[in-house]
């Protein structure tokens, strides 16, 4: 149920912008008052988060990122065959509780050593 009135809030945003075609990137914060956008910008997800999402040709085995779906479409390829493979993808960006200094990090071994873990980046520079 909450990801239908997220959804409800996002397409609002996105017609409020008077978006209506291309991809849209929306953050929201949900708390006991309800869903509140963050940002709604007429971008798609970015940066290393955009690697989760990769498309299938039922054509071919060739797969390709997020980023060279959208230049196919703003070139007026075909798209519409490229599906979402059907493996499961997440991202985690973990939430700052404070501000500080970062001066370590702990636990990389254990977490590359979760099943279906593939890969584990850290931006984040120690001082």
């Amino acid at each position: 149920m909450q990801q239908q009135e997220i959804e409800k809030c996002a397409v609002a945003a996105a017609r409020a912008l008077g978006l209506s075609h291309g991809p849209v990137h929306a953050e929201f914060r949900i708390n006991e008052e309800g869903i509140w956008p963050l940002e709604v910008a007429p971008r798609p997800i970015g940066g290393l988060c955009a690697r989760a999402l990769r498309f299938v040709s039922s054509e071919s085995d060739e797969v390709i990122g997020l980023e060279e779906l959208l230049l196919r479409q703003a070139v007026e390829m075909p798209v519409g065959d490229w599906r979402r493979e059907t493996a499961a993808s997440g991202v985690m960006m973990i939430p700052v509780p404070a501000s500080g200094v970062l001066e370590g990090v702990e636990g990389e071994s254990a977490a590359r050593a979760v099943v279906g873990v593939t890969d584990l980046e850290i931006t984040a520079r120690v001082a």
